[in-house]
């Protein structure tokens, strides 16, 4: 209903100045309800009955008027004037009727006529601003909704047709300042204070105008084009987690929108770790929407962060593959390793290898994967990659240096392996993969060196830790078995046994529980071969037999089972 609208019918509504007939009853009832067929049928065939009626004539004159019949309108509100030049409601209806046509001068004679009889009612310069409003003469309008305002300072109507005017004028100020009067005669009213939220935006002042907004929320909780309106400014504003809880509210009202839908579930998708909420949202966006290509990519990244791998990769491979950035190729592989399909996780991880060549990340995950699948030349390329990017990476100087090993190029697991110890000087194990590489080159004197430093290294980490002995038997005396019985192999090989032998009996020195049959098997043997020597004496000899038999007994005592024990003792006792 327009500004001038509501001026005639505030009148008709509760006009008494008429004396009650039943046609005008009725009449009235039917304008009420916007039943204005049937309020031309019922006051026509009053107006029949007596032509001198000036109520029925006002009525029907409004009933013709709000079914843009101007001329038929004109004709029942100037007879209706003819018969009573004192009634106010006539003067409201026909003003907006003259303007229609065009008759100004006629007009403002019938307003001076109103004046002149009723020269302190508010609502006669006011409708006189509704229908200047209307048509953009914002000056006029702008005096007569003061003249109205004067004649009654509690007039809302008069402060909001003010406002109106200004704000088209741009005045944005005086806008605000008349709505804010406006909410002081009516603080209750929930659409005066969405007007001043919609002026305080157009002004840029966006936290008075979400303010004002949100009390006519309060106001009027159901009131679905304001949560719309607020949910949107939070949304441009960039507030998103604030766009979501409103567009929430919003689409509990109007469940088909599909802009309010999309701007939800996007608010939602960059509110930041709301994935999971923003699954369903989007889903019905694209219901909706299922044109809107640009909800497919977060719907797919929603899933994927909501752990629901398959939808998510089977979304993902819908999309044109020259629409996926990298770290969307990458998601699907992770999500392929998760659900243990590599092949796919191979080809996400390949694309997104073409699509970012710079992609540190990507090589690394390649290079995992192929060295799990032991496709070592494969995996040392990407590691290689990876290390192009990201020469630290301890990671991938590590593994990298162990495919190298594995592909038997050791000179190349010598060089990042030595990077290694340089990148984590306390890493006992890279330490004994260095000095196995060493060994593997055959540089016996590089191998002891590197295997005395990781004495020491493993020394000094046990001094500075305060552990008790059972931590110590945890935490270090692995390490010391694990680089003498290394060493005590070296030796072996170089066929320096006894070497061999006080590097065995150093490892099980760091055994205390003597229940490692292996390490005392070794010494057994490590014996049993010492005594075999064309330079021992015959009780050196003899000396290296007994001790051969009493390891292998220690080695039946912890496993009665050991085949290789008894079988190399009974050897040694049949002679």
């Amino acid at each position: 209903m327009n500004y001038f609208s509501k001026a005639v019918f505030s009148f008709l509504l509760t006009a008494t100045v008429f004396a009650a007939q039943d046609p005008a009853t009725q009449g009235k009832d039917a304008l009420k309800r916007k039943a204005y067929d049937e309020a031309v049928g019922v006051l026509s065939t009053a107006f029949k009955a007596n032509t001198r009626n000036a109520e029925i004539c006002y009525l029907l004159g409004e009933a013709y008027a709000q079914k843009e019949n101007y001329d038929s309108a004109l004709y029942f509100l100037e007879r209706s004037l003819d018969l009573n030049d004192e009634s106010t409601p006539t003067y409201l209806s026909i003003f907006p009727v003259l303007a229609k046509k065009g008759q100004w001068d006629k007009l403002n004679k019938r307003y001076v006529a109103a004046t002149k009889y009723d020269k302190k009612n508010p609502l006669i310069p006011y409708a006189l601003g509704a229908m200047y409003l209307e048509i953009d003469s914002l000056d006029k309008a702008i005096l007569n909704f003061s003249k109205s305002r004067e004649l009654d300072e509690k007039n809302v109507d008069a402060y909001i047709g003010l406002a109106e005017a200004y704000a088209r004028q741009n005045v944005g100020a005086m806008a605000i300042f008349n709505y804010q009067k406006a909410i002081e005669v009516a603080p209750n009213d929930p659409t005066v204070h969405y007007r001043l939220g919609k002026s305080f935006y157009k002004n840029r002042q966006y936290a008075e105008s979400a303010k004002e907004f949100q009390e006519a929320i309060n106001l009027d909780p159901k009131n679905d084009a304001v949560i719309f309106e607020l949910a949107e400014l939070y949304y441009k504003a960039k507030v998103y987690k604030e766009s979501a809880k409103f567009f929430e509210k919003y689409v509990a009202l109007k469940a088909d929108n599909a802009v309010a839908y999309e701007h939800y579930a996007k608010a939602l998708y960059l509110a930041g770790r709301q994935y999971k909420e923003a699954v369903p949202v989007l889903e019905t966006a694209l219901k909706l929407n299922p044109k809107n290509f640009d909800m497919k990519p977060m719907l797919a990244h929603s899933l994927y962060e909501s752990k629901d791998y398959e939808k998510s990769v089977a979304l993902y491979k819908t999309l044109p593959a020259d629409s996926l950035a990298a770290e969307e190729f990458i998601r699907v592989g992770r999500a392929s390793i998760t659900v243990k399909d590599t092949a796919s996780a191979i080809a996400a991880f390949e694309k997104a290898s073409a699509v970012d060549t710079a992609s540190a990340e990507v090589s690394g995950y390649l290079a995992a994967i192929y060295l799990k699948k032991k496709e070592m030349r494969k995996a040392v390329d990407h590691y290689m990659r990876k290390l192009k990017f990201e020469p630290d990476n301890q990671s991938a100087v590590y593994y990298g240096a162990f495919c190298f090993s594995v592909l038997e190029k050791f000179d190349s697991a010598k060089v990042l392996y030595k990077r290694f110890v340089e990148l984590v000087p306390q890493s006992v194990q890279g330490r004994m993969m260095l000095a196995q590489t060493y060994a593997n080159l055959d540089s016996l004197q590089m191998t002891k060196r590197v295997y005395a430093e990781t004495i020491q290294l493993i020394d000094s980490l046990f001094a500075a830790d305060t552990v008790s002995a059972d931590q110590k038997e945890e935490k270090y005396n692995p390490q010391y078995i694990s680089v003498y019985r290394t060493l005590a192999v070296m030796h072996y090989q170089a066929k320096d046994y006894q070497a061999a032998i006080t590097s065995v009996q150093k490892a099980i020195t760091y055994e205390p529980k003597k229940k490692d049959e292996n390490l005392h098997l070794f010494l057994a043997q490590m014996y049993n071969v010492a005594r075999g020597q064309k330079d021992l004496s015959p009780d050196e000899a003899v000396g290296f037999r007994d001790k051969a038999v009493a390891e292998y007994r220690v080695v039946l005592q912890i496993n009665p089972n050991n085949k290789a024990a008894s079988k190399e003792l009974k050897q040694i006792v049949d002679k």
